[in-house]
């Protein structure tokens, strides 16, 4: 027989089954008489489902690991992760933050070991809640915030060897670097993004990875302020690339706010021709398109054949604070599509762009925001729907059901109004937008079903509709093979439906 068998809330997550009981554990391996030992051998708890060893950290004089796990017990329908010790000699388990309302995560010991800094968030069923950095002193047992009145996001975060916090945090699209002193509560940015990554310490030197939109990442040195490449792993591989000019701009969205978006134009760029535009949605909803070197949604790959490129960071987007982030709960079709139209009305102003020849393409969130918009209007020629999110109500079939409500505005079964209002199955009465549907079937995040509904839907209307369906991928198609099929898929619907070769007209 083979079945999977529960009663929990949280039985599944991103590509993989809980149901059999494994979770993570902590090790030591003695290498002068080649002896492992389990230090948790009584744990039931499950560690970070995406990050497992960057949930630990080892004290500097080796006696101790601090650690973040889950709280919850069977059926699990409120996960929370909070920060424990455990010696490394033997001794009891001990929970440091059993009081907290949401998640804490990421412990890092200072180079004293006096302190252990970590990450917390203060909503236990909203993810896109800041992440505030907490001060714990093992001296005096005292728990201190530092960053409450800092209205962004730490990423990551490790002391330097003098003492010193290094973190990243995004900030209006862009991950940089700070520092902060022991004493201070909010960081001093050090170095300005596109996208830092990791920072480490030296003896005298901070080290990250840095990558931009044009620039896949490599490691650097921070001279304070200049950055110093040290690696050159990908030199070669872009020195024979044309890529194209990206541009930073503004406008006014949903509200009368102000939006940035970035803009990659294709290699060659003529602003006296007219060229397709393609917009690129970010996930999340809470998320952001970055000054990133994305690899599998490459913003200068899809320029590359002859296309603008939008990549909007509407109402919902991260790193603008807390008040833009929360914006949209209850009502996820209403700003970020007037965000996404504004942007292509701003763009059509300028001159360049073909209007009968304007695509949009997204996945998670971006493929919900994509699909509601082909049943809101016609404008655009084509839409590629990654993993979109399709019907709400059919999302608690989802690995993760939490925080729902608030998302969505209602539960179901009390409100189905409210939620159907936002609910692209059920205003597809006047889509007519060919769509390119792609699905992982070990997508647990956002369920095949619900390409497949979006694709069956189209289907039995007469829309032109193409279905990708790969069986061996999760939310995110990572298989080199599969990456490269992905593309020449996206890249052949694009090429139908914009017909890139009349750019030189």
């Amino acid at each position: 027989v083979k079945a999977h068998v529960t009663e929990d809330r949280l039985y599944r997550y991103w590509d993989r089954w809980l149901t059999d009981g494994s979770v993570p554990h902590i090790f030591l391996f003695d290498f002068a008489s080649r002896e492992i030992r389990d230090l948790i051998p009584d744990s039931q708890r499950w560690w970070s489902w995406d990050e497992e060893a960057d949930s630990y950290d080892v004290s500097p004089d080796g006696k101790e690991i601090a650690f973040s796990a889950d709280t919850s017990e069977p059926p699990h329908d409120r996960p929370r992760t909070a920060i424990f010790t455990t010696p490394v000699a033997a001794g009891a388990t001990r929970c440091l933050t059993p009081d907290g309302t949401g998640h804490e995560r990421r412990p890092r010991y200072s180079p004293d070991g006096t302190l252990i800094v970590y990450g917390m968030q203060r909503e236990i069923d909203y993810y896109a809640d800041r992440v505030r950095l907490v001060r714990y002193d093992r001296r005096s047992d005292e728990h201190q915030v530092l960053t409450e009145d800092w209205d962004r996001s730490a990423s990551s975060w490790e002391f330097t060897a003098k003492g010193d916090l290094a973190l990243t945090a995004e900030d209006r699209a862009r991950v940089n670097l700070y520092r902060m002193p022991p004493q201070e509560m909010e960081p001093r940015q050090i170095a300005r993004g596109g996208t830092f990554g990791r920072p480490a310490s030296g003896t005298d030197t901070l080290f990250a990875t840095l990558q931009d939109l044009s620039h896949p990442p490599e490691v650097v040195s921070v001279d304070t302020p200049a950055c110093r490449r040290l690696t050159h792993f990908t030199e070669e591989l872009m020195a024979d690339l044309r890529l194209g000019d990206v541009e930073e701009i503004g406008f006014e969205g949903g509200d009368g706010d102000p939006i940035q978006a970035f803009v990659v134009y294709p290699p060659g760029f003529d602003p006296a021709r007219r060229w397709p535009l393609v917009h690129m949605i970010h996930g999340g909803p809470h998320g952001v398109f970055g000054d990133t070197f994305h690899f599998r949604w490459n913003a200068q790959t899809f320029a590359a054949p002859g296309y603008v490129v939008a990549l909007v960071n509407f109402h919902g987007s991260t790193s603008w604070g807390q008040d833009f982030a929360t914006s949209i709960q209850g009502a996820w079709g209403d700003l970020p599509a007037q965000d996404i139209l504004s942007a292509t009305d701003h763009l059509l102003e300028r001159g360049f762009l073909d209007e009968d020849r304007m695509a949009i393409t997204g996945g998670s969130y971006g493929g919900y925001l994509t699909t509601w918009l082909t049943t809101q209007t016609d404008r655009f020629a084509c839409a590629v729907a990654h993993a979109a999110v399709t019907d709400l109500p059919g999302m608690y079939a989802s690995d993760v059901t939490m925080g729902r409500v608030r998302a969505y505005g209602a539960d179901y079964w009390e409100d189905p109004d409210t939620v159907d209002r936002w609910s692209p199955a059920h205003h597809t009465v006047g889509c007519r937008t060919p769509t390119l549907v792609i699905a992982g079937e070990r997508d647990y995040r956002v369920p095949s079903t619900q390409g497949l509904e979006l694709y069956g839907i189209l289907k039995a209307k007469g829309v032109e509709a193409r279905l990708v369906y790969y069986p061996d991928e999760n939310h995110w198609i990572l298989k080199p093979q599969n990456s490269l099929h992905w593309y020449r898929e996206v890249h052949a619907w694009l090429a139908r439906h914009l017909d890139r070769v009349s750019t030189n007209s």
